[in-house]
């Protein structure tokens, strides 16, 4: 290598470095409500520099660059024991790559099992992780992060790793929010998603920068493998993408042990029933036939009970209908009522705040939720109500009751709600048609976002029809 090249790589790693510093001073500040893309917009523009001077460094480019479909062929070779029943891999479209039945199969079969040895976890890698990071604050508490750089590690390993027909058969880059854009954040910008995907992506940016510096003062007292040399933003999007979408937790001896799991988390969702475990006799996981399937069908599971958000934070999608979604709703007092100090009084009289948050789902048959009801009624109160209330020793049953009388101040709650919620449906279909006409890039995460917007849309108008027909 030349003294030039080296020269311009010594100041490439000082870029970086001031750049990683920068990232993590963005990072500290919290963003406001009023203006989170331009917060958004603030981190991306600091990643996409850095990536600017990692070009052709990134050991995932590098490595992960072949045919996809034949890495898969020999992840099924290699694992082919582990199927109980004749299974393959196949490609799904849009859903990407996952399991089907080669032959009929009854619901209930044990299709898969897959022994804790060949699964990726801390204590089984191929080669042991550099000492510094066993007492590492960060490494050592959160797990998905520890899990991410072992990946890493084992892909830096190339064909030494014991895992590397799973590692290569992995996808090179996901579409998940590690990979979020500012045309992507756009979407959901105003949306009740915009603040946990930002929270998310933010501490993803913040992990990276401080992973990146302390690699880099690692470097003068130790001997760090190559992909901690340099380090690449790429390479850490990649494996945090990897975890966050693939992982499982397993029994371990010191409470639960978050691992990959080849064959396993090439199964697709589908809403149905939990039908993975854990036999401790075999240390093994083992998977179970959700439905009966004919030759040729899709093999599923069920993800779990979360809402189309979690979907869209950890696995990069929004199933097209989610009966577990809900939409959060933050309602407070004004400070320019001039009740306000007098409603507080009552509501922290009922052990309420003077801000409530509450979750709505369209299979919640109680809907409004309690606390969003007696909310209501003290709202609508007038001032000779409000100090009634307060004098009264217990005559509050009325206030908590969840069913609605004829009289003004329920009737007015009544239409308090369901002004409300008429509010938040107009608000947020005016707000996807103004995000949407402001995108200029679509690609597939930009159809996740879509989707759940307007899974929030649905979700609010089905509240309100329901409650329109119920309450009268």
């Amino acid at each position: 290598m030349g003294r030039k090249q080296k020269s311009n790589i010594k100041q490439s790693h000082a870029r970086v470095r001031d750049l990683c510093k920068e990232l993590l001073r963005r990072c500290q500040t919290p963003p406001e409500a009023s203006n989170t893309l331009d917060y958004f917009r603030s981190l991306e523009s600091v990643t996409d520099n850095i990536c600017s001077f990692q070009r052709n460094l990134s050991i995932v480019e590098s490595t992960l660059s072949g045919d996809r479909k034949a890495q898969l062929k020999n992840l099924e070779q290699k694992y082919r024991d582990y199927f109980q029943c004749k299974i393959s891999i196949q490609d799904s479209g849009n859903a990407g790559f996952g399991l089907r039945a080669d032959e009929p199969i009854e619901k209930n079969t044990r299709l898969l099992h897959v022994p804790a040895k060949d699964m990726l976890f801390l204590k089984n890698l191929t080669t042991p992780l550099p000492t510094f990071l066993e007492k590492d604050p960060l490494f050592s508490v959160m797990d998905n992060v520890a899990l991410s750089i072992a990946t890493l590690h084992e892909l830096s390993l190339g064909e030494k790793s014991k895992f590397k027909e799973y590692i290569s058969s992995l996808p090179s880059i996901y579409s998940t929010l590690a990979y979020l854009t500012t045309d992507d954040f756009a979407i959901i910008e105003g949306f009740p998603a915009a603040e946990l995907v930002l929270s998310t992506y933010r501490n993803i940016c913040r992990q990276y920068g401080y992973l990146y510096l302390l690699f880099d003062r690692m470097k003068n007292e130790t001997v760090l493998p190559n992909y901690m040399k340099a380090f690449c933003f790429k390479d850490y999007q990649w494996a945090i993408s990897t975890v966050m979408s693939r992982n499982n937790m397993i029994p371990g001896n010191e409470g639960g042990v978050l691992c990959l799991i080849p064959l396993w988390d090439m199964i697709n969702h589908k809403q149905g029933e939990l039908t993975t475990d854990f036999d401790p006799a075999s240390q093994s996981l083992v998977f179970f036939a959700m439905d009966s399937y004919q030759k040729g069908d899709e093999i599923f599971m069920d993800y779990g009970r979360r809402t189309s958000t979690e979907f869209l934070l950890y696995s990069g999608f929004v199933p097209e209908t989610n009966r577990f979604h809900k939409v959060p709703i933050k309602l407070g007092l004004s400070r320019f009522d001039k009740l306000m100090a007098l409603r507080t009084q009552v509501l922290e009289k009922l052990k309420l705040s003077s801000e409530i948050n509450i979750s709505v789902s369209s299979e919640d048959e109680s809907f409004p939720p309690s606390d969003l009801i007696v909310f209501a009624r003290i709202f609508v109160m007038n001032e000779d109500e409000l100090q009634l209330t307060l004098k009264a020793n217990d005559n509050t049953e009325n206030l908590l009751s969840t069913v609605f009388s004829d009289n003004r101040i329920d009737n007015e709650a009544r239409k308090f709600i369901e002004g409300r919620l008429n509010l938040l449906v107009s608000g947020y279909e005016l707000r996807l048609g103004k995000n949407l006409k402001s995108v200029q890039v679509k690609d597939q995460f930009h159809e996740q976002c879509v989707r759940l917007c307007r899974q929030d849309i649905a979700t609010l108008s089905q509240c309100l029809t329901a409650f329109a027909q119920n309450s009268h």
